[in-house]
């Protein structure tokens, strides 16, 4: 038993050393300067899609922070997924409220059977737009956008004529320390490293070059696609241009969640993965392989001390806790650094409560297996439910909906659970 202690010992250390690599390069983009280098004058005229799918719990201020950028020629295209869609209401009364002359609101005219209605809606706003558009942009309904969102959107593709994508990233700031709001936090803070790595953009903060959205074909793929974002990455790369993160464009979700919610969630995000990305067995196996090397860990460190092998007990916990050690340093390591743009733009970072910190150590092994769960139903199942619409997805371009109905939503949900 000594001989698979110090072997398990070895795994997990350079397992450690791995991400200590990755995460130290991934936060260090956190600690520059987030002003645009550029100036007001230069900024091209943009278009945001906004796609809405019932009323998310920030969705006025989500209104609200769009229709007061600092940006000098844009406009706002909200796509509706019905006439009668819960979201209307807040759509008319931030209309109402706002000054911003340039809002154009539409319901989907046509429901394709053969995407999902995000892909509809961004693909029929898309062909709306005149040449006059230089950049098209797009946000999720859950996205609060800060005065100058949009600026630090757009900014690298002037800096960088090759740069065709940018994009930003979510940050879970639960306001209370339920299990699923916690599994998420933490499966989204090890996420978004390998996100930034692998170049795989995010939606709910995107831009990409209106011209390259029509070159590279993503824009015909939206009507057979799932997803909007995940396949853009291979199509820019094919025009040999690039796609860039924008650290300043950490967005935070302040909303809490069940543990049933964050397990389809991360089914949803893994599914994304398995169907767009082309290294998904890499993906699945790194999930699988670190799950049971931690759950290996805990579990012969508890039988060596039962069978009295205390030389391998002793290996067992040394690695086991240098390896929950490192895990704490690296997300605490995370946590700060990404905070530095959230203080910037002056909004509330004080969420971790001492309660939810001592929480971290017994809810890591927690979330690596809930991730490992969700990471093998993805790989098997062909169907997943998202908004109360349910796909068969049999490769990238062959999507079909076999359930969808008007959106339905309990006006007594808490104010602050995703939908």
């Amino acid at each position: 038993m000594t001989t698979v202690a110090i072997g398990l010992f070895v795994f997990l250390i350079v397992l450690v050393l791995f991400q200590l690599i990755i995460m130290l390069k991934f936060c260090s983009l956190f600690w520059g300067s987030f002003e645009p280098n550029i100036e007001r004058e230069q900024l091209p005229k943009a278009a945001v899609l906004l796609p809405l799918r019932g009323a998310d719990p920030e969705l006025l201020n989500t209104l609200h922070g769009l229709m007061g950028q600092d940006y000098p020629d844009y406009q706002i295209q909200i796509i509706l997924d019905s006439e009668n869609d819960p979201s209307r209401k807040y759509v008319e009364q931030a209309l109402s409220e706002s000054n911003f002359e340039h809002a154009y609101v539409h319901a989907i005219e046509n429901r394709r059977q053969t995407c999902s209605p995000q892909c509809s809606a961004f693909y029929e706003a898309a062909n709306r737009l005149d040449d006059s558009v230089d950049v098209v942009c797009t946000i999720d309904g859950d996205v609060i956008a800060h005065d100058t969102w949009l600026q630090e959107l757009v900014a690298p593709m002037l800096n960088d004529s090759n740069v065709a994508i940018t994009h930003g990233n979510r940050w879970f700031m639960p306001p209370n320390s339920g299990v699923g709001s916690m599994v998420r936090y933490l499966w989204n803070a090890a996420a978004i490293v390998p996100m930034y790595f692998l170049g795989i953009p995010w939606a709910g903060s995107f831009a990409i070059r209106h011209q390259v959205l029509k070159d590279s074909g993503l824009l015909e793929k939206w009507p057979i696609a799932v997803v909007p974002d995940a396949p853009s990455k291979k199509m820019v790369d094919d025009l040999g241009l690039k796609v860039k993160f924008v650290p300043s464009l950490i967005m935070v979700n302040r909303e809490s969640c069940s543990l049933w919610f964050a397990h389809d969630f991360l089914k949803r995000q893994m599914m994304w993965t398995r169907t767009y990305h082309p290294n998904w067995w890499a993906v699945m196996l790194y999930a699988v392989g670190s799950t049971l090397g931690v759950v290996a860990g805990f579990a012969l460190t508890i039988s060596s001390a039962i069978l009295n092998y205390w030389l391998a007990f002793g290996w067992f916990l040394g690695g086991i806790g240098i390896y929950m050690l490192a895990l704490m340093m690296f997300l605490m390591i995370e946590e700060l650094s990404i905070r530095r743009p959230i203080r910037r733009r002056n909004e509330s970072t004080q969420w971790l409560s001492p309660v939810k910190f001592f929480l971290i150590p017994l809810m890591i092994p927690f979330t690596q297996a809930v991730y490992m769960s969700a990471t093998l139903l993805a790989h098997f199942k062909k169907t997943v439910t998202w908004r109360a619409v349910t796909y068969h997805i049999k490769s990238p371009w062959d999507v079909t909906i076999i359930g969808d109905s008007p959106f339905q939503q309990d006006e007594k949900i808490q104010t602050n659970t995703s939908l």
